[in-house]
């Protein structure tokens, strides 16, 4: 079976379980998203930083996020404390932009030592797994995490079609050499009329300057890839794991997801989703 195949099969199934889940609803998918940030701190702590699972500080990291994780699924926070939490993650998020946008080695060192700490691995996570997990609490909540998905997915997508066949110009080749100048615009323009279409079927909105808004937030999510590009390098990886078949593994899925997932959340309260 080739990588393509591979690659659709397993789309495919995992788009048929995150279907099921939602028709089940916030009860099935908190729980998924729990596990999703387990998994996630498993792939950071064994496959990037080499560590074993048979440590004390494996299992704390673990419990960190379990703990923080389900209580923010469980508990009902106020507005102003969630806002808080979402800005948490936004600032980890600008942490992130200047590790991509420095060549500092110093900045790479303490990145990649950060990257082997307990508390610093379930911080990260934690907090970025917050925004989604406080998605779900919204009344029309499936809309939300649909055009999220939409957002994130149709940029991938839409960059992989026009840099397969328009694509000459390298976007950043020392982090990225297959990503191109064209597949980014490409993606950006994908995100942009997927967002636009989805919010007049889904909200009954319709407004052009929605096409710039999600083309950005395309582009916002570009970057949380290229984040985890260059953590990859770093730490001599090709895949974060090879859990998924054809994807590699579950932060090469869910990389631009969570970086995008902040910007989003600010996005929609701003225009009263």
């Amino acid at each position: 079976m080739s990588d393509t195949t591979k690659r659709v099969l397993s789309a495919v199934i995992m788009v048929a379980i995150l279907t099921g889940l939602f028709f089940i609803g916030r009860f099935a998918i908190g729980p998924l998203i729990i596990l999703v940030s387990l998994i996630l701190a498993d792939e950071i702590w064994v496959n990037f930083s080499k560590k074993s699972r048979g440590t004390f500080y494996y299992f704390a990291a673990q419990i960190l996020i379990l703990f923080s994780t389900t209580t923010v699924f469980l508990k009902d926070f106020s507005a102003s404390t969630i806002d808080t939490m979402v800005l948490f993650s936004l600032g980890t998020n600008l942490l992130l932009l200047l590790y991509l946008f420095s060549s500092n080695s110093r900045l790479n060192q303490i990145v990649r030592g950060l990257f082997g700490n307990f508390f610093s691995v379930g911080f990260y996570v934690s907090v970025s797994m917050i925004p989604i997990l406080n998605l779900i609490k919204f009344d029309h909540w499936i809309k939300l995490i649909a055009l999220l998905l939409a957002i994130a997915y149709s940029m991938d997508s839409g960059a992989w079609l026009f840099g397969k066949n328009f694509g000459k110009t390298k976007l950043w080749p020392a982090i990225s050499p297959k990503k191109t100048v064209e597949g980014l615009l490409g993606g950006m323009f994908c995100s942009g009329m997927v967002g636009l279409l989805l919010s007049w079927l889904l909200f009954s909105s319709f407004n052009f300057v929605y096409l710039f808004v999600f083309a950005l937030l395309g582009g916002v999510s570009q970057l949380g890839d290229l984040v985890q590009s260059k953590l990859k390098r770093q730490f001599a990886i090709k895949d974060s794991s090879n859990l998924i078949p054809g994807h590699g593994g579950i932060y090469d899925r869910v990389d631009s997801l969570i970086f995008l997932s902040p910007f989003y959340i600010f996005v929609i309260k701003y225009f009263n989703y």
